[in-house]
This record gives C-alpha cells, sequence and structure tokens, in this order.
C-alpha cells in the first residue's frame, strides 16, 4: 500500500525531524573547536571528474604540507547523492577514512 504524500509535506516534516539533531551536533563541535578541530567537506560527487580530480589534490596537498592541517584536528567528507561512480566512491572512503 502505496501513500500520496505531497513532496513539500514530506520535506517540511524531514527538516522538522532533523533540525533538532543538526543543531545538537553544531553546538558541540563549536563547544569542543578550542580543544580540538572539526572540518566538515562535502565532495563534488555528481561529476567523475570533479569527484577525482579535486579529492585526488587534497590529499596530495595534505601529503605535501601545502595545506597541512591542525595536529588536534578530524576531516570529516561526505558525498551527497547522486554519485557519479561508485567504485571511485569506495576507494575514496577507504583512503579517506
Amino acid at each position: 500500500m502505496k501513500f500520496n504524500i505531497d513532496p513539500r509535506l514530506s520535506r517540511l516534516v524531514r527538516l522538522t525531524l532533523s533540525a533538532p539533531f543538526a543543531l545538537f551536533f553544531v553546538v558541540l563541535i563549536r563547544v569542543i573547536r578550542p580543544v580540538f578541530l572539526v572540518r566538515i567537506g562535502v565532495m563534488r560527487s555528481d561529476r567523475i571528474g570533479h569527484f577525482a580530480l579535486e579529492t585526488e589534490l587534497w590529499l596530495l596537498e595534505q601529503e605535501s604540507g601545502v595545506a597541512s592541517r591542525p595536529k588536534r584536528s578530524v576531516d570529516i567528507w561526505f558525498a551527497p547523492e547522486p554519485i557519479a561512480n561508485r567504485v571511485l566512491h569506495k576507494m575514496w572512503k577507504q583512503v579517506l577514512t
């Protein structure tokens, strides 16, 4: 049995339910920032060229020390849908974690 729900209503419900969680994580990150830096990044995954090149350039900058990150920090990456290449996505997950 499938219900026909208005997409606007569905989106409003999702935003209403996810807002408290997002607010909690934003406050948590801001509180621990003086001690530990948390950086969140979005990979451009809808185009394979951007997905491969921009991520590789970031990794090379980290290795060479051009854009070194602070000692007490962690980088969290995510790739929003649509993902252009699932195999490349799986590889980046292995490399970046």
